[in-house]
């Protein structure tokens, strides 16, 4: 599995050479935050993913049960409720017509802090659990954690699409779970992320765990072509580096969310 990792990093930084990515403060309305902006790349590499409509499905919203099981829909004014979701795709793309992983987004902002399972409430207040599965992250029914990328999928109101910025204020929906490739962008400028705090994004750092041996992951939207696993980046106090392919889906890790930007 350590050669999986390998080739899929140096394949990035094959992407990477003779172009650039910059690191800058995006500001809305008076609140600032990190965002990386990929310049010059080829068309197939990177794109407006708000104005894409294969990279979103909509779907279906449900109540949040941790099996997933004995669920029922939430309704407004008696009418199903319908909202969008990252399409689900593996992380190997090549015999697929829709090159999910294969992009990353033109230009992005990153969440200042790690996300909380049930998002930030109207007054930007983390609210939920530290850690989550998969599924939560992304929010989808808790079935995803054991499924196919190819089998149906449900919403619940959880993780990233509950996320509503730094004010609280941003739309639910609005923000999503980073792809294997944006992924690879955060990992490698994390500290340059980290050190935008001082021109007040209020970027906090990414958690370390105090083993080396022992690092901190973060879930990706990209999944594995079995049905139990997703991609992440791992955090290590000396170095940062790609977890395998095979982590659990199961697994509780932390989340940060970013939200596409179109470049004007």
């Amino acid at each position: 599995m350590k050669r999986i990792t390998v080739i899929i990093f140096v394949s990035f930084l094959v992407l990477l050479k003779g172009y650039s990515q910059k690191i800058e403060i995006y500001e809305e309305a008076g609140i600032k935050y990190a965002a990386i902006k990929s310049m010059e790349l080829p068309a197939n590499r990177v794109e407006n993913r708000s104005e894409n409509p294969d990279f979103y499905k909509t779907i279906q919203l449900f109540k949040y049960t941790d099996s997933g099981m004995d669920t029922e829909p939430i309704q407004v004014n008696g009418e199903n409720v319908y909202v969008k979701r990252i399409t689900r795709h593996p992380y190997n793309e090549n015999n697929q017509t829709i090159k999910i992983v294969w992009k990353v987004s033109e230009y992005f902002i990153i969440s200042p802090d790690n996300v909380c399972s049930d998002g930030n409430d109207s007054d930007g207040k983390n609210v939920g659990e530290k850690t989550m599965k998969w599924a939560t992250a992304n929010g989808y029914l808790a079935t995803a954690n054991t499924n196919s990328y190819t089998t149906a999928s449900f919403a619940v109101p959880k993780g990233c699409a509950m996320y509503r910025g730094k004010d609280g204020k941003d739309e639910p929906g609005t923000w999503r779970i980073p792809t294997l490739r944006e992924g690879s962008l955060i990992m490698i400028f994390y500290k340059e992320l980290e050190r935008t705090k001082d021109k007040g994004t209020d970027f906090q750092p990414f958690d370390l765990s105090l083993d080396d041996k022992k690092g901190t992951a973060y879930w990706l939207a990209t999944e594995n072509n079995s049905s139990g696993s997703a991609w992440s980046i791992k955090f290590y106090p000396t170095a940062v580096k790609y977890t395998s392919s095979l982590i659990s889906k199961g697994s509780t890790l932390y989340l940060r969310c970013i939200r596409d930007i179109p470049l004007k």
